[in-house]
């Protein structure tokens, strides 16, 4: 599993949708890994909706989906503590591990948003840093990834909502995966 360019793909598919080409390529390549490890492609209606829709109705489905729906929002830590005072302190956290990793995530967002952590996945990978990107990601992520997707199965019209099912399938395998002698 080449994970460095599945987790930056993962990243920009969560990303805002400026540039529909960038997002139809980042989706390709997150189901082209999903097909490479034996699962099944579950993004095809996500890629005919890019595919057959203008820029704009992209974005708005994207606003609709993740920032207009508290349900769906992209925020790990919304989905792990709500709005409590824990959320802040998971964050300061996460902002913790990433000064630790020298990473330097994007300024016009939050920490804990779905885009930044998949990055900092990617930056982990980069690294070679395998185990502190698993353990970051089964203890900052995979939980409330998979809260989202609880949420999302329950809603047949949303197109994001395989991507949400192919980011924790494949954070959980990441997480599952051993290193043999």
């Amino acid at each position: 599993m080449n994970l460095t360019k599945t987790y930056q793909a993962l990243a920009q598919a969560f990303s805002y949708p400026w540039d529909k080409d960038e997002l139809l390529m980042s989706v390709t390549q997150i189901a082209e890994q999903i097909k490479k490890t034996g699962g099944k492609n579950t993004l095809a209606g996500l890629t005919e909706f890019i595919s057959h829709t203008d820029l704009a109705g992209v974005q708005e489905e994207y606003v609709s989906t993740f920032d207009l729906s508290p349900a769906c929002a992209p925020y790990v830590g919304h989905h792990l503590y709500g709005d409590t005072h824990k959320k802040g302190k998971h964050m300061i956290t996460v902002k913790g591990i990433f000064r630790d990793h020298d990473y330097h995530p994007p300024e016009d967002e939050l920490p804990d948003h779905l885009s930044v952590l998949f990055d900092f996945a990617a930056h982990l990978s980069r690294k070679g840093a395998d185990a502190e990107r698993r353990d970051f990601m089964m203890t900052h992520v995979l939980t409330g990834a998979k809260k989202m997707n609880e949420i999302a199965a329950n809603k047949p019209d949303m197109h994001w909502k395989d991507l949400i099912t192919a980011a924790c399938n494949i954070c959980s395998a990441d997480c599952e995966e051993v290193i043999s002698c």
